[in-house]
């Protein structure tokens, strides 16, 4: 029985990669893949109605390609950038305990408590921002 591009479409398999990511894979149509991602770096993606290339190469050999909406190197380079900046937070809150227990040392030195403040809200607000622009960019 000859195979053709029509046999692959509705293709659905579950492929662990030797690192142990775990994608789920289905063909919609000639022009359309959905995957999710169940292991791995970016582990709870789903993509839906990727735009992709399919073809046959010969009987029962086929070809599928796509651009990936986001880089898998996001992940860790936001997730980096989270543990970083906690730590530093956790530095700056310490100081500011140590440094400014007594209230008479803050009037003292006020403006080394209002820069002190001012980096544990930067470093607060870059701890909520970060996530939700990952967010945002993977589910573009």
């Amino acid at each position: 029985m000859t195979k053709t591009l029509d046999d692959f479409l509705g293709t659905h398999f579950i492929y662990t990669y030797d690192n142990g990511w775990e994608y789920e894979w289905y063909a919609k149509n000639d022009h359309t893949v959905d995957y999710r991602i169940h292991r791995g770096m970016v582990a709870g993606r789903w993509v839906k109605d990727q735009p992709a290339y399919i073809t046959m190469i010969t009987e029962g050999v086929y070809k599928v390609a796509w651009t990936e909406p986001t880089a898998p190197e996001l992940h860790p380079l936001f997730q980096n950038q989270i543990d970083l900046i906690a730590c530093q937070l956790e530095y700056l809150k310490k100081r500011k305990h140590l440094l400014f227990e007594d209230s008479s040392y803050i009037q003292a030195h006020f403006g080394h408590y209002l820069i002190l403040n001012r980096a544990i809200a930067r470093q607060e607000g870059q701890l909520k921002w970060l996530p939700k622009t990952y967010t945002d960019l993977i589910e573009r």
